[in-house]
């Protein structure tokens, strides 16, 4: 457990805020000190920070994207690192700059900016964190970004108002900081879930932080389903086509018993060839390789046990992917004239008879 025995040793807070009218940065508001915390609120703060970070299903250890100059988080965690207090008050400002700057939409809160340090782990060693804090109704502003701030941080009513990113460095003793190769990372956000990795706010982890989401084939394989799944909902064919390609789809995902997927391989076979160079870059956009995947359908396994069909009037059709597959066919039609008000009718064909009914 990597936040074991966890210490704190300096903490400070700033606060930045939403963008203006405009879309132009408000300017952060900085801490011009170290937040003195007493042992009391030190073990607080502590015990929320390894609770939130030790929680598996809301926290994931990311990559390290290189930055490429010393602007990016990466680069500030290492300035921190053996820096005095002035050095670590100023290189603190540069996470609120930066995460200021990272919150292009006006969609994005403002709140607050905490920024600690200390050691973790055993045998110890060195990390860098930062929390970005909503603020919420019961919040209380004062004159000192103080520890009244931190108070009102951990007692807020929902708890998904904070996500925290936490730099570790893994080197020996004297290594060199620089050395991205010896820094890790670990992102905690309430949006994530053990289905939806992708649900962390990609503006705090990738944007501010400078990580990426580990590359797995669990999730590539969910990444090709969601934006073969988008690609076809949004294509301008018949949605009896539509239906055959969703069929289509979750065959070669849930019935096929080939190991990899490819979206060049689903084009070729499933699509007409107006559609396959679209459909391609589509997919690849949405961050999936042009390489072959080994399939793996662990983070879908839901979506792949049933598929529902709805249809106007609160009317739904829900069958496995192979009953799509092998005994129902979906049609539409227009229906003769004075026959309903609906423009196009649909025809269902179920090729087996009837089991129940309630």
């Amino acid at each position: 457990m990597p936040f074991r025995n966890l210490t704190v040793d300096r903490v400070i807070i700033h606060e930045i805020f939403k963008r203006n009218d405009d879309r132009s940065i408000r300017p952060p508001r900085y801490g011009n000190s170290l937040v003195a915390l007493d042992s009391a609120a030190l073990a607080f703060f502590r015990e929320r920070v390894v609770a939130a970070m030790g929680n598996q299903s809301k926290s994931i250890d990311m990559s390290i994207a290189a930055s490429g100059g010393n602007g990016g988080a990466i680069e500030i965690a290492m300035n921190i690192l053996g820096s005095d207090d002035a050095g670590f008050i100023a290189a603190s400002r540069r996470f609120a700059d930066r995460l200021a700057d990272a919150q292009t939409s006006r969609g994005y809160p403002g709140g607050i900016v905490v920024t600690f340090d200390g050691n973790t782990g055993h045998p110890s060693i060195p990390y860098v964190g930062v929390i970005k804090a909503e603020t919420h109704s019961g919040f209380r502003r004062t004159v000192n970004l103080g520890v009244e701030y931190l108070q009102d941080l951990f007692m807020s009513p929902q708890q998904k108002l904070y996500k925290i990113g936490i730099f570790r460095f893994d080197g020996a003793r004297g290594d060199d900081p620089t050395n991205l190769s010896d820094w890790s990372a670990t992102v905690h956000d309430n949006q994530l879930s053990e289905s939806n990795r992708d649900g962390a706010a990609h503006y705090f982890y990738s944007g501010f932080l400078g990580c990426e989401l580990p590359e797995s084939n669990a999730r590539l394989t969910r990444a090709f389903f969601e934006s073969s799944r988008e690609f076809i909902r949004l294509a301008n064919i018949p949605e009896e086509q539509k239906v055959d390609l969703l069929t289509s789809l979750y065959t070669y995902l849930k019935v096929d018993q080939t190991p990899a997927i490819e979206a060049s391989d689903f084009a070729g076979r499933f699509l007409d060839p107006a559609l396959r160079a679209d459909y391609i870059r589509h997919v690849q956009d949405s961050g999936v390789p042009a390489r072959a995947i080994l399939k793996d359908i662990s983070e879908i396994g839901n979506e792949m046990r049933v598929r529902k069909v709805t249809f106007r009037g609160q009317i739904q059709l829900m069958a496995p992917p192979s009953a799509f597959e092998e005994m129902i066919s979906i049609e539409e039609f227009e229906p003769e004239e004075g026959e309903g008000h609906s423009a196009r009718w649909t025809r269902v064909t179920i090729r087996n008879e009837i089991q129940s009914q309630s």
